[in-house]
């Protein structure tokens, strides 16, 4: 869906194209990172996705606020490369 102030402009999709690009903003640590760290980070950065200034700066930049659990996110993370994999692939684009 594009941006509220580009409304009558279509989408990729709408265009005939049959592809979008995400532009998530991430938080990722280390493989092994113990359980409470994550769950740690993951409340402070969740907590953090409500705060009037961070908002604002959504709002300034068209973006939207997506928020997924780590899971999700993993799951999400491995979906893209695969899809982008695959796109790679159908080029003939991949390191010989």
């Amino acid at each position: 869906m594009p941006p509220a102030r580009f409304s009558q402009a279509p989408t990729l999709i709408e265009a005939g194209y049959d592809v979008t690009f995400p532009s998530p903003l991430e938080v990722v640590g280390p493989k092994g990172l113990p359980e409470p760290i994550v769950q740690n980070l993951h409340m402070a950065f969740k907590n953090a996705m409500g705060d009037a200034e961070h908002q604002a700066v959504l709002k300034k930049f068209d973006m939207s606020n997506l928020y997924l659990s780590p899971e999700d996110s993993t799951k999400a993370s491995r979906a893209e490369v695969e899809k982008i994999g695959k796109i790679v692939q159908t080029l003939g684009l991949q390191k010989k």
